[in-house]
C-alpha cells in the first residue's frame, strides 16, 4: 500500500458516508479506490455508487472480484452445477453485517 494511502472501515459506515468520502477525495484530485471483498457487483450497493458518481461527474470503473463462493470452489476442484442434476445456484449473505440507513 502506498505509504501516503488513507483507509476507512466502510462496514462501519453508511452508503452515504462513503460516498461523501468518494466524493469529497476525488475532487481534490486524489486517486480514490474503493475495494470490496469479493465482487463488487454481488451484494453491494455499486448500481447507486457508480449513479453518483456520474452525476457528480467523477470518472470511475468497476473492476471485478472473485467472490468467495466461486473461490472456495475452485480451491476443492468442484463444480457448482451438474448437467442432469441442478442448473441452479441460490446465493445469500448473512444479515446486519453492513450498515445501511
Amino acid at each position: 500500500m502506498c505509504k501516503k494511502a488513507r483507509r476507512y472501515d466502510a462496514a462501519k459506515l453508511v452508503r452515504e458516508e462513503i460516498f461523501d468520502l468518494l466524493k469529497k477525495n476525488a475532487k481534490k484530485g486524489k486517486r480514490v479506490v474503493r475495494l470490496h471483498d469479493g465482487d463488487p457487483s454481488i451484494y453491494g450497493a455499486i448500481r447507486e455508487q457508480m449513479d453518483n458518481l456520474y452525476k457528480e461527474k467523477i470518472d470511475s470503473v468497476i473492476v471485478p472480484g472473485v467472490t468467495s463462493f466461486l473461490a472456495s470452489a475452485a480451491a476443492l476442484g468442484a463444480q457448482l452445477t451438474l448437467p442432469g442434476v441442478t442448473q441452479t445456484m441460490i446465493i445469500t449473505r448473512a444479515e446486519k453485517r453492513t450498515k445501511v440507513p
